[in-house]
């Protein structure tokens, strides 16, 4: 499975994560200074693709019984809309070690 990460419509990247099942199916992608934030079924990946030809892992967001679909970013904070599981709010502050900071459930 691959899913394309581009910055620029010239500059495409495939992107191929596929050592667990629980992340698998990446549903959406955010890119924002250098860094790509993927959602997947149970949370939220971060990478760091300041060189586009070898993304490095920073770090990722396990949501237990999750269903991330789309990523909305407003300074240091992430926000994944979870199905429904309702919106998770991701701290970011620190790429490298990201948290779930709220959690807001219906």
């Amino acid at each position: 499975q691959g899913g394309i990460i581009s910055a620029a419509p010239a500059d495409e990247l495939t992107l191929t994560y596929g050592f667990s099942a629980l992340w698998s199916g990446m549903k959406d992608v955010y890119i924002s200074d250098n860094r790509a934030f993927c959602s997947f079924h149970y949370g939220l990946l971060i990478l760091d693709i300041s060189d586009t030809l070898s993304p490095q892992f920073l770090s990722q967001v396990y949501i237990p019984d999750g269903d991330g679909w789309r990523i909305d970013i407003d300074g240091e904070h992430v926000f994944l809309a979870d199905g429904f599981g309702g919106l998770k709010v991701i701290d970011i502050s620190n790429p490298a070690a990201a948290s779930c900071w709220r959690a807001y459930d219906y």
